[in-house]
């Protein structure tokens, strides 16, 4: 299992990980993930939910949208860091205003 994070809000645009461990597990538990799924995550941060998803859950592919394109950057990092495959994952960063 993966540690909880805890992290200072940044630069007042919201925290990158709004929930904690036991609580995204309790969302991907609910809504019984599992290897034939695909989770997307709308404001993704720091991609916390997409490695618990991958990592813990085995969902088939991660999806993470994130309009911060800092966040953005350290989501993928922290996914290459923990060596999950890229097949099994895609961020997009994407500015949500025109």
């Amino acid at each position: 299992m993966i540690d909880d994070a805890c992290l200072d809000d940044d630069d007042d645009k919201g925290y990158p990980i709004l929930f904690t461990n036991p609580e995204i597990r309790k969302m991907l538990h609910l809504a019984k993930a599992g290897p034939s799924d695909v989770f997307y995550d709308l404001g993704s941060g720091w991609g916390q939910n997409l490695i618990v998803a991958l990592t813990e859950f085995g969902v088939r592919k991660a999806v993470g949208i994130e309009q911060d394109r800092e966040r953005h950057h350290v989501s993928l990092e922290r996914l290459e860091k923990r060596r999950i495959q890229t097949e099994w994952f895609t961020t997009i960063s994407v500015c949500f205003q025109r």
